[in-house]
C-alpha cells in the first residue's frame, strides 16, 4: 500500500511525501523489496532483488546526476488522504487481478 501511494501523484501535489526526491523509484524499492521477503525461491530473489538493486542505483545515479535538490511548493493533507483512498482501491484492484493470475496477496 506504501509502495502505490509513493508511486502516486501524492508525494508532489500532497504535504506528507513532498520532501522525498524520487517517489516513484522509492516506491519501486518498497515493491521490489517485499516481493523479495515473501518470495524466497531463487528465481525471484534474482529477479525481485535485481529489479531493487535497478531502483537503489538509480537513485543514486540520478542524485549525482541532477546535483542540488529543493523540493516543491507543497500541497494538502486533503489531497493526501485523496491518493490514500485511491492507494487502497488501487490495491484491491491489483490484489483481484494477482489472485487471479496467481497466489491472492491477501491469503485463502
Amino acid at each position: 500500500l506504501i509502495a502505490i501511494f509513493m508511486m502516486s501523484p501524492a508525494p508532489r501535489k500532497g504535504k506528507l511525501l513532498n520532501n522525498v526526491r524520487h517517489p516513484m523509484l522509492v516506491g519501486f524499492a518498497l515493491w521490489a523489496g517485499a516481493h523479495v521477503l515473501v518470495n524466497g525461491d531463487a528465481p525471484s530473489v534474482v529477479l525481485f532483488g535485481g529489479l531493487l538493486a535497478w531502483a537503489l542505483a538509480e537513485i543514486v545515479v540520478l542524485n549525482k546526476a541532477e546535483g542540488p535538490w529543493e523540493p516543491s511548493e507543497f500541497g494538502t493533507y486533503g489531497k493526501d488522504g485523496m491518493f490514500f483512498v485511491a492507494s487502497i482501491i488501487l490495491l484491491l484492484v491489483i490484489g483481484f487481478i494477482h489472485g487471479l493470475v496467481g497466489p491472492s496477496p491477501f491469503g485463502g
